[in-house]
């Protein structure tokens, strides 16, 4: 995520031998000391203008040199070496300890630019002592924020008459590139917080890179520890650039790839990430998302109607902390989320601190997340986060819609479904379950191991596992899941409410609301275990396996 670039300077100033204290005034006034100082830098990386590759950094037309310490200051100005890395700087110091300052006195010197006003970006006390001051604006370039933002200090003694300057101040280069339509030149509002207890913020003009429109801002920062800091474009939620991360004196490249749903239908690319916000998410837009494989999406606060995230590969959806994020959906075959083919998975998280939320609802015959009425998809992954999960009709909350009830009867399949931790409401349409399949039949693995899960089947439906077998005479072969293994978490699970001539469990097989006489087909579902720190909550003590629950 970052690029670092050190930016300490080593400047050695050696005071002029013939030039020492020729003049002793009261006391109240001090002893002026004329002092000349060569600065030089073996390593080039002192500060003033910046070379194109952020690493040079040069002496500039109006550095000074503040000198402070116990009764003695001073300002020098800049005399030669504008541009080069090797400058003379000369004044006077003020010594009001009376007679000669000792060797050992303590000093400190602080550079300050021609672009450092006092009152503004730097305060500068009486004892000559600065302070930068950073605020909460934004700079439109490195170039600037080393200029008005450096704390190039150090400490020395007036006998030794050399210092080491070394830079106090961290920045943080944003490259936040636009791919919804956005031209080049357009002002967008950023905001980059926890930076010091103050948020930056400032309007920036978007340009052209690499064929891309970008939007690029500086925020210089005294090095710190950053925790969860955060960035934000347009009228996107804040989205975390760093979870936790001690500074150093450097500039630390941040580059984001954001998209306005708002205004255009969002394609990430393979392999590509990609924070997704809304403006005025108030309203609902019909654009959909296209995750291409092993693609990232951030989603930082959408609202989409009768629109998908539709999972071409293997990919990874993260709910930006602070944001809420609704997918809503009624025409048929529809999901919230399409995960992946089969073969892949898609993993759904929140990001950092949690606090992030997705509510999906599918449309008839397709889940919330997972698939629609006779197709396929790859395995669904849920490491964290808040998800409610609604299915339609016939569709499973997470998991599966319908098979055919017609023509060649295709099955919905999904591959395995584990949820390690998160907080989880799932909810079947009529004859789905909760989380599982809807009326149709996969064989794969259910495995919940952690988090808080609330899952409720509709119709006949389990709570977790099979869906409901409608009428047994409309199908060929079995409705329901494979095996169910809850390891670990709080589980409430509860059937669907529906009258049915064969009831479904909790957890385990769907039930049969018709034709329980027919041989050949059946509500199922395969070998459900209970173990670890699971705590299952079985609304009507029906768990599949288990004579009586609890």
């Amino acid at each position: 995520m970052f690029g670092l670039l050190m930016m300490v300077a080593a400047l050695v100033l050696t005071a002029c031998s013939n030039e020492d204290i020729v003049a002793t005034q009261s006391a109240a006034e001090g002893t002026e000391i004329p002092f000349t100082v060569e600065v030089n830098n073996g390593s080039a990386n002192t500060r003033a203008t910046v070379d194109a590759d952020l690493q040079t950094l040069k002496f500039a037309t109006g550095d000074k040199l503040y000198i402070s310490g116990t009764n003695i200051s001073g300002v020098l100005d800049i005399q030669t070496g504008v541009g080069t890395a090797s400058a003379t700087f000369s004044g006077s110091l003020t010594y009001t300890g009376g007679g000669t300052p000792a060797s050992s006195l303590a000093l400190t010197a602080t550079l300050v630019s021609a672009q450092q006003t006092d009152g503004a970006e730097v305060t500068i006390a009486a004892d000559k002592t600065v302070t930068v001051n950073y605020g909460t604006a934004l700079c439109t370039s490195v170039d600037e924020a080393v200029k008005k933002y450096s704390l190039l200090t150090g400490s020395s003694t007036y006998g030794e008459r050399s210092f080491t300057l070394s830079q106090g101040t961290a920045f943080l280069n944003f490259a936040i590139t636009l791919i919804d339509g956005t031209t080049a030149g357009t002002e967008v509002t950023a905001t980059v917080a926890n930076v010091g207890g103050s948020s930056r913020t400032g309007s920036v003009s978007t340009v052209t890179e690499d064929e891309k429109v970008v939007a690029k801002f500086v925020a210089p920062v005294a090095t710190q520890t950053l925790t969860n800091a955060t960035v934000s474009v347009g009228g996107s939620s804040p989205v975390i650039f760093v979870n936790s991360k001690e500074l150093e004196a450097k500039v630390y490249h941040v580059k984001r790839t954001f998209h306005d749903l708002k205004k255009a239908a969002a394609v990430i690319p393979e392999s590509g990430k990609v924070v997704v916000y809304q403006s005025d998410n108030a309203n609902t837009t019909s654009n959909s998302i296209t995750i291409g494989a092993g693609g990232e999406l951030t989603l930082a606060g959408v609202n989409m109607a009768e629109a998908c995230i539709i999972c071409s590969g293997a990919a990874t959806i993260i709910m930006a902390d602070g944001s809420t994020n609704k997918i809503t959906n009624s025409g048929s075959n529809k999901c919230g989320v399409q995960v992946g083919p089969i073969g892949t998975k898609t993993t759904l998280k929140g990001e950092n601190l949690n606090t992030g939320s997705l509510n999906v609802k599918g449309g008839d015959y397709a889940a919330g997340i997972g698939t629609y009425q006779a197709a396929t998809c790859g395995e669904i992954e849920i490491l964290s986060g808040i998800i409610t999960a609604q299915g339609g009709s016939s569709a499973a909350g997470i998991g599966t819609g319908r098979q055919n009830t017609s023509g060649n009867k295709a099955k919905s399949t999904c591959g395995n479904i584990s949820i390690c931790d998160g907080t989880i409401i799932a909810t079947g349409g009529t004859q789905g379950a909760g989380i599982g399949s809807g009326p149709s039949f996969c064989s794969s693995t259910i495995t919940i191991s952690g988090g808080n899960i609330t899952a409720t089947g509709g119709g006949c439906a389990a709570g977790i596992g099979g869906g409901e077998l409608f009428n047994a005479y409309s199908y060929p072969d079995d409705i329901g899941w494979g095996d169910i293994k809850i390891q670990g978490g709080t589980i409430n699970a509860t059937r669907g409410s529906d009258t049915c001539q064969q009831e479904g469990y909790d957890v385990g097989a769907g039930g049969v609301r018709y034709g329980t006489s027919d041989p050949y087909v059946s509500s199922i579902c395969g070998t459900v275990t209970i173990s670890g720190s699971a705590t299952v909550n079985a609304t009507n003590n029906r768990v599949q396996g288990y004579a009586s629950w609890p």
